[in-house]
């Protein structure tokens, strides 16, 4: 694809091939951009075709043979006018070529921006993809650290062997704690049923006790009460005498 510069570089050689050297000022005035499409080049033609109507109406009203003068104009002016034209035609063919040049440059723009998305999406894939293993070696990273913090931790203990002996006496001990202990519960429930029974024991003694004590009080109440009457009745009978 052609750029812009490209494009009007090669239309010089053509304004060259075609104008000839008889016209160098008109291709000058293409290389210079004297003319201005669509600006400057219409308004020359206007003026050069009104000078070249004026010059063929002067040219009808004057004597040929009277006037040689302005019929050399006239064929001045009509070839100033042709010249104008062409060098017209060559500025459309000129803009055509540049605006073709611009639609290709255009379309190659947008398939290098084409080319530079998929780049970015393919760079951006590739950035995940990195991050996703970045993060998977931190986590190998971590597990790693923990690995050895672990076995700094395993290293410090004892060994396995010692550490099972260790077990097994603990175990032991254990079994004979608990079978002093289930010695020590009999003992215990034995004691507990003696200490009730020697309470039992206490709590009867005491009743009785109390119901010993209750007869000696009434047997001590009915002998006071005996004595009582009898010493009443010795009265009325020293009463009795005395009357």
């Amino acid at each position: 694809i052609h750029t812009v510069e490209e494009h009007s570089h090669f239309h010089f050689i053509i304004i060259m091939v075609a104008a000839g050297d008889d016209e160098k000022v008109l291709q000058q005035r293409l290389v210079s951009k004297e003319t201005v499409f669509l600006g400057t080049s219409i308004s020359r033609i206007a003026a050069r075709f009104h000078a070249f109507l004026g010059a063929v109406q002067q040219e009808g009203e004057a004597d040929e043979d009277a006037h040689p003068a302005k019929k050399q104009r006239c064929e001045a002016a009509y070839d100033v006018t042709q010249r104008e034209l062409q060098l017209y035609s060559l500025e459309v063919a000129k803009a055509q070529i540049v605006s073709l040049g611009a639609e290709h440059e255009i379309e190659a723009y947008k398939s290098r921006g084409k080319e530079i998305e998929e780049k970015v999406k393919k760079e951006a894939e590739k950035v995940e993809q990195l991050k996703a293993q970045l993060e998977e070696e931190k986590e190998i990273q971590r597990r790693k650290e923990e690995y050895e913090a672990l076995a700094k931790v395993a290293n410090a203990l004892p060994p396995q062997a010692k550490t099972t002996a260790e077990i097994a006496k603990i175990r032991d001990q254990l079994q004979s704690l608990e079978k002093d202990s289930s010695l020590m519960s009999q003992e215990v429930d034995l004691r507990g049923k003696q200490f009730r029974t020697l309470l039992q024991s206490v709590a009867d003694l005491q009743a009785t006790f109390r119901e010993d004590k209750e007869m000696e009080a009434l047997k001590k109440g009915a002998d006071a009460g005996a004595k009582v009457k009898k010493e009443s009745e010795e009265d009325d009978q020293m009463k009795m005498s005395d009357a």
